[in-house]
């Protein structure tokens, strides 16, 4: 037993360290309606109405009470869950096989009903289908409700075989109770009464009638319970929230009835052969409009039926296999049906998967136990071990958003959410490096920017990085592009005519500028560029006046003030541009280009000392530039002796 939660343990503890996904940062860690400041009744009431799962929100509340906002302590609780459950798996399955074979008494035939249960526990522990409701932490409803619903029905098979009355009756009474638990968790577990029924019918072969009888005080409390509960589910998600969610989605009921048949279809296969290549956060499926369009609906309800009507067939004979038949379809009546959710959810499959498991290994023992009865335990560990691997793969792609949303827009690339949130996600990871000078990793994602979006907005990033790396063909790609698709970015414009410059084609680059300045009149890099262009074409007029209408503007900025004074020196305006970068000194002592222009103004005129005053000003902030200190050198030279 003690190796379910080991293998849990070695499967998912490295996803401890994953981020936050998909919505659990704005919903979980950033969520003020979670972040308890006083346990006030208010304040509890408050997170009980939080998306209306009373004890997932204060599960939720709790964790970020007493661990932060860490999505290792949040996630956490997912997988202890997991491993609890695949324990109570085990127990449960130990159980009714014990009930089945009480009842129809079999020789031994190779396997044990313990170590069938065991790998039954085992395949339903790894099975790749899980990381979905494991590792994505919004998903703790998932887990918990199971958590509570297996215990309860533990309780009650185990109630069943208590020999005294008390005991039974509490065990019956905990039963109630922690299936009330599982539902404020998650309302799916709603179903549990008809598993038991099902036990009751086909395993302890109990007759409706005697069943009515014997039990009919817990019948009635259990049918009360369920009808409070869906009174509640009536009040919460009531016919306007379902009107409103249809509209929303563009179907009806009847349609979704349909889909939800190939849907389930679907589900099986995905059980049965669960590789990653095809498991997806956003499965996309085409709106069934009748049973015929698509065809594929007809054949997907057809075998659906064949299916059930063959798990019921068999009970007198096999009675298990017509449990994991109910097992399997009843898990996935709420979600699967009329209420407008989602189409197709992985998650949806935590528990109704093991009815698919578990009945394959029956029909397994069933069909190679007299063949093969010394190892007929090794193919089944073989499979364990290979759904493991495939289970670690998937947690792979929930290891960043990044990876998360390339792995689900490659799946579903005409679903536009996966590829808003891919470009999103590349956006911030971009922006992270771009910061921190990583170009070479940087690289990448831009190059995978690029293929999602040729025509990107932060392009622009990677064009200038291109520029400042000397491969400006590369940028002018870039530039164009985006300046085809978006004419309105200022940055691109300016851009463009920087990378025109360089090509020597001024004209073109003087309208990138002035196109620039148009867009934003209050960035000061199209107006230093623009100006300096006018300043190397000898038009000291023009620079004079682009520097004018920009500090009529922004009348502070130093960077400019300093421009605009060494034109006004080159065309003798001397005192006008001596005085402003004096002014631009008293203003911003730090500003190394006025104590410069200040320098080799007095250097030109042979006034040493006051050059070398503003050089040695322009090394201090600035100790490692060679030509400050180049400078410094020269200027000291001309000095008179002494």
């Amino acid at each position: 037993m003690l190796l379910l939660p080991l293998m849990a343990g070695a499967l998912y503890w490295r996803t401890l360290d994953f981020p936050f996904q998909y919505d659990d940062e704005d919903s979980i860690g950033r969520n003020p309606t979670l972040q308890v400041q006083d346990w006030s009744f208010e304040t509890l009431e408050t997170i009980f109405r939080w998306r209306e799962r009373p004890l997932t929100n204060l599960s939720l509340a709790l964790s970020l009470q007493l661990t932060g906002s860490e999505p290792s302590a949040f996630r956490i609780v997912n997988v202890v869950a997991h491993a609890a459950n695949a324990l109570l798996v085990f127990l449960l399955l130990l159980q009714l096989l014990a009930i089945a074979r009480a009842h129809d008494p079999k020789p031994d035939d190779g396997l044990h009903d313990a170590t069938l249960a065991w790998i039954a526990a085992l395949l339903w522990l790894v099975h790749p289908l899980h990381p979905h409701a494991v590792t994505f932490i919004h998903q703790r409803a998932v887990g918990l409700s199971a958590l509570c619903c297996l215990a309860a029905l533990n309780l009650y098979l185990w109630a069943r075989a208590a020999s005294q009355r008390w005991k039974r009756n509490l065990a019956v009474a905990c039963a109630l109770a922690l299936w009330l638990l599982g539902l404020l968790f998650k309302e799916t577990g709603i179903y549990l009464p008809a598993i038991v029924l099902a036990v009751e019918l086909l395993l302890f072969r109990q007759s409706p009638k005697a069943l009515l009888k014997r039990y009919w005080g817990r019948l009635i409390l259990c049918l009360g319970m369920v009808c409070l509960v869906s009174a509640y589910g009536v009040y919460q998600y009531s016919t306007e929230w379902i009107v409103d969610m249809y509209e929303h989605a563009g179907y009806g009921p009847w349609q979704r009835v349909l889909t939800e048949l190939r849907v389930v279809a679907f589900y099986i296969s995905l059980v049965v052969f669960p590789h990653p290549s095809r498991l997806n956060l956003e499965h996309h499926f085409l709106i069934s409009d009748t049973l015929f369009a698509p065809p594929t609906t007809l054949y997907a309800g057809m075998c659906l039926s064949a299916l059930f009507a063959a798990s019921l067939a068999v009970w007198r004979k096999r009675p298990l296999l017509t449990f994991c038949g109910i097992w399997f379809f009843t898990g996935l009546l709420l979600e699967s049906t009329v209420l407008p959710l989602e189409i197709a959810n992985e998650y949806r499959l935590y528990l109704p998967s093991l009815g698919i498991l578990f009945a394959c290994l029956l029909l397994y023992r069933r069909a190679f136990a007299g063949r093969m009865k010394t190892w007929i335990w090794l193919p089944p560990l073989a499979l364990a071990l290979l759904l493991a691997f495939w289970c670690d793969a998937r947690n792979d792609v929930w290891s960043s958003p990044i990876t998360l949303w390339r792995d689900t827009h490659a799946k579903s690339p005409l679903r536009p959410r996966p590829r808003e949130n891919l470009l999103v996600e590349l956006r911030r990871e971009l922006g992270r490096l771009l910061e921190k000078g990583s170009y070479g990793a940087a690289e990448p994602l831009f190059a995978e920017l690029a293929e999602l979006d040729p025509a990107h907005p932060q392009l622009v990033d990677w064009a200038r990085v291109m520029l400042q790396q000397g491969r400006t063909e590369v940028a002018f790609v870039l530039i164009t592009r985006i300046l085809n698709v978006h004419p309105q970015i200022a940055e691109a414009w300016e851009l463009r005519g920087r990378l025109l410059a360089l090509r020597g084609e001024e004209p073109g680059a003087i309208t990138a500028f002035q196109r620039s300045i148009e867009l934003d009149e209050n960035r000061e890099g199209p107006v230093l560029a623009l100006g300096a262009l006018h300043q190397r074409r000898g038009e000291l007029d023009l620079a004079i006046e682009v520097y004018s209408a920009f500090l009529g503007l922004s009348p502070r900025g130093p960077l400019v003030h300093v421009e605009m004074a060494i034109a006004e020196i080159q065309t003798g305006q001397i005192n006008g541009g001596v005085g402003r970068l004096h002014w631009v000194i008293e203003e911003h002592p730090d500003c190394v280009g006025a104590h410069d222009a200040l320098g080799i103004y007095f250097f030109q005129i042979a006034q040493f000392r006051q050059a070398l005053k503003h050089f040695e000003a322009a090394l201090r902030l600035q100790p490692d530039s060679p030509d400050f200190q180049n400078k410094v050198t020269v200027c000291r030279g001309r000095l008179p002796p002494g």
